[in-house]
Parts: structure tokens; C-alpha cells; sequence
């Protein structure tokens, strides 16, 4: 019995290997075949519970046309994995789809689950570095110019010298929004850029080796640029928020009225 165990042993490990190797391939979805695509590097897969519920899609139905069969599309899965696009069903295609998706996006990204996503994304700069000299090596967000579909492209944001650049992808800016990526860096502090010194890359103008005088028009106009408009604007003594600081010659003003006056009598 012992030595019968023995030769049929291996081949109870052959007929296990055999089938697990039937299992390897897995099902394509319609989420992994669309966030695949070069053009779409600034999407994350959206998980399959937050599609299936009916209260994170609320409002949804009234704004894409043919709702249910594009959120049954986006659900989908085909049992060939191939990469060839000929075992693609067409409809995957349909711009009805996408944009359904892209609205879902939205708002899944300012969800935990959709920070998570994006912030492995950004880790591992699949949104690109920011062209800027003074920020090397500094990786960017994806944001929009407006919260309303059509209107401009997805743009990306530098979070270390607060500049927006354009970008290559003809994917709607809507799709992200103005509030996703200060909201993320809100709540993942941990995703902050090191501030670096004042100095460090810097860029200073010079003319034969020689740096501009302040005095300069072309200094002075660099300095104005590189001057936030709020401060630029603000009066002198101006609190954030509006306030303004009573300056000396202001509370000396104080004594003309004739209430305070007759108070500083009495006493």
C-alpha cells in the first residue's frame, strides 16, 4: 500500500498543477480595459461597491442618457483577457460610457477609498513632474479648470510651486475637479512637499556675470511677478481677512468727536 501511495503521488500533483494553470487568467472588466488605456493615466479604478450603490449615484440618472445600460456596461466583465482589441465588445466604446464613469470619478476621489487610489498614483508619479526649474523632481496632481463638464481640459498641479500646467490628455477637467487635490493634500498631510531653502534653485538674472541692480526695471517688474495679488493689494497694516490695523494718525482722529471728548472732561 505504502509504495502504491508513492507512485500515484505525483501524479495527484500533476492533475493539481493542471488545474490551477486553467485558473491563471482572469476576467477583464470594463474599469481595468478603459484606466489601461495611455490617454486615461489620470483615472483610478473605481471600486465595484461604490458603482453598485444607488446613493453615491444619486442625481446621475437625470444627467447621462441611457443610465442603466451604462452603469451595467461599466460593471461588466468579459472572460477573455486578451489584450487585442478585437475581442472588445463595441459598445465598450460608446462616449456614453465614458462620461457616465467620469462623473462617478469625480466623485470618488474625494472619497477615503478614492484618496488611497490616488495617492498611490501620485507616489509613484503616474501623473507626470512638474516643469517648473525651481521644483525638481516635485510630482503633480491632476485638477480642473471648472466643475462644469466640457469646459476645459484635465490640467495638473504642481502642490509645491502652486502652478497649473497643461497636459496632453483630452480628458474632461470635470472629471477631477477644482477641489480634489488641495482636499487631498488636506487630508494626507504626508503628501506635502519638503519645503526646500529660499535659495536652493533659485534662479538669479545676470548680465556678463554680473547680477541686476534693484534699481533695475527689469528686477523690479521680477519682483512684482513673483508677488502674490493679495499682497500686492493689500493696504498697509491689513490683517487677513479684510481687517486693517488702526494706524497712529487714525486713533488721533479719535478726539474729534465730541462724546469722547466730553468723557475725557468728566475724568
Amino acid at each position: 500500500m505504502w509504495f502504491q501511495s508513492c507512485l500515484t503521488r505525483p501524479s495527484m500533483e500533476v492533475e493539481s498543477f493542471s488545474d490551477s494553470s486553467c485558473t491563471d487568467d482572469e476576467p477583464l472588466s470594463w474599469i481595468s480595459w478603459f484606466c489601461d488605456k495611455p490617454e486615461n493615466v489620470f483615472y483610478c479604478q473605481v471600486d465595484f461597491e461604490y458603482i453598485e450603490s444607488a446613493f453615491n449615484l444619486y442625481g446621475l440618472k437625470d444627467e447621462v442618457s441611457d443610465f442603466k445600460r451604462c452603469r451595467r456596461t461599466i460593471l461588466e466583465e468579459i472572460n477573455d483577457s486578451s489584450s487585442g482589441d478585437e475581442n472588445i465588445p463595441k459598445y465598450w466604446s460608446r462616449p456614453e460610457v465614458a462620461d457616465l464613469y467620469g462623473r462617478i470619478h469625480a466623485r470618488y476621489i474625494v472619497t477615503n477609498a478614492g484618496q488611497r487610489a490616488m495617492a498611490m498614483k501620485f507616489r509613484e508619479g503616474h501623473f507626470g513632474k512638474c516643469r517648473n526649474y525651481n521644483c525638481p523632481r516635485q510630482y503633480v496632481l491632476p485638477i480642473g479648470l471648472s466643475d462644469k463638464l466640457s469646459e476645459s481640459p484635465v490640467k495638473t498641479y504642481c502642490p509645491k510651486c502652486h502652478d497649473i500646467f497643461d497636459t496632453e490628455s483630452d480628458a474632461d477637467g470635470a472629471h477631477f475637479g477644482r477641489t480634489f487635490p488641495h482636499f487631498l493634500l488636506i487630508c494626507r498631510p504626508d503628501l506635502l512637499p519638503r519645503i526646500s531653502p529660499a535659495n536652493a534653485h533659485k534662479f538669479v538674472p545676470t548680465v556678463f556675470g554680473f547680477r541686476l541692480h534693484k534699481t533695475s526695471p527689469l528686477y523690479a517688474n521680477r519682483v512684482m511677478s513673483n508677488m502674490p495679488a493679495s499682497t500686492a493689494a493689500a493696504p498697509r497694516g491689513a490683517f487677513p481677512g479684510g481687517f486693517q490695523k488702526p494706524q497712529a494718525r487714525d486713533a488721533n482722529k479719535l478726539g474729534s468727536f465730541p462724546a469722547l471728548n466730553n468723557q475725557g472732561k468728566k475724568k
